[in-house]
């Protein structure tokens, strides 16, 4: 489930309904932290994009694939196949060969 002191966060509601079945000695002796949340709202959207704009998350290493215009099919193809975290679409390119900059 997660590492010894970590956490796991269930985001997404289920439907329809179920139950969950968890051995509880993994969350007491492995001091695992559960949570759930929801919802968001416009004052979040505004927190994170001042983080983003003073550099206080590091978001370049989540961008693993990048692809020019000509290459969304591959993007998508990427996308579906659960290659790489986020890919990037540059609309203002049209040459292939845009994926080199991964990891940039």
């Amino acid at each position: 489930m997660a590492r010894k002191g970590g956490a796991v966060n269930f985001f997404a509601g289920i439907y329809p309904s179920g139950e969950l079945r968890i051995d509880p000695n993994l969350i007491h002796y492995g001091e695992i932290a559960l949570t759930g949340s929801h919802d968001y709202g416009p004052a979040d959207f505004a927190a994170a994009l001042r983080m983003l704009e003073h550099g206080m998350v590091r978001v370049g290493p989540l961008a693993t694939h990048h692809y020019a215009l000509g290459e969304i099919a591959v993007a998508f193809a990427t996308a579906r196949d659960q290659r790489g975290l986020k890919s990037i679409i540059h609309p203002g390119e049209t040459e292939a060969g845009s994926d080199e900059r991964a990891g940039s």
